[in-house]
């Protein structure tokens, strides 16, 4: 039985172990990355409409799909189209929010767990369906997050991001309107590396 063993396990090491450390191929070696992804997220909506203003409670749930690149040093470069829900406690509104985030993404190590940071620009628009209102910004992003290999081309992504959106202000019934979205978000995701 033993020996049995011994012959079944030698052809498997022989299959999984490089013959010297120059075959090894890198966890990450640079190239292209598409992934879909999905938050939940609180935060605080501030609104200044004519002489009053106002600060809601907000809760949103996004879904996103992602275009990379990783580079020889492991740095990323995204390029994200971000759909999000809102809902504000207060008023009852529900929004929607769309952007187009560029993040820059800086990894700590190339291992099979990989700490992150990541900061980014994005630009924003939002529709208010109760209101009918359309806003259109600029948003930042600064997040930080694991990222844990599946495969050499499978990867998921488990991370917070806080996300601070400055709207350009409009007018409504007459009245300038001046609103900003400040989100905290837990997010999830999966790539594919090519």
């Amino acid at each position: 039985m033993k020996n049995l063993l011994r012959i079944l396990l030698l052809p498997a090491l022989l299959v999984t172990v490089p013959a010297s450390a120059d075959d090894e191929k890198p966890l990450t070696d640079k190239g292209w990355y598409i992934g879909a992804g999905m938050s939940l997220g609180w935060g605080q909506e501030k609104l200044e409409y004519g002489q009053e203003t106002y600060k809601e409670e907000a809760s949103s749930i996004a879904s996103d799909f992602t275009l990379g690149y990783i580079t020889r040093l492991d740095h990323r470069f995204e390029v994200t189209y971000h759909l999000d829900s809102i809902e504000t406690d207060a008023s009852n509104k529900n929004g929607k929010l769309t952007s187009l985030d560029f993040e820059w993404q800086f990894t700590f190590s190339d291992n099979l767990l990989e700490p992150y940071f990541r900061s980014g620009l994005g630009f924003a628009s939002s529709a208010y369906l109760e209101e009918g209102v359309d806003l259109h910004g600029v948003s930042i992003q600064l997040g930080t997050g694991l990222i844990y290999r599946l495969t050499y081309n499978i990867e998921v992504d488990l991370g917070i991001k806080a996300r601070a959106i400055g709207w350009r202000a409009t007018q409504h019934n007459g009245e300038d309107l001046v609103v900003s979205t400040v989100l905290t978000q837990t997010t999830g995701a999966i790539r594919y590396i090519f």
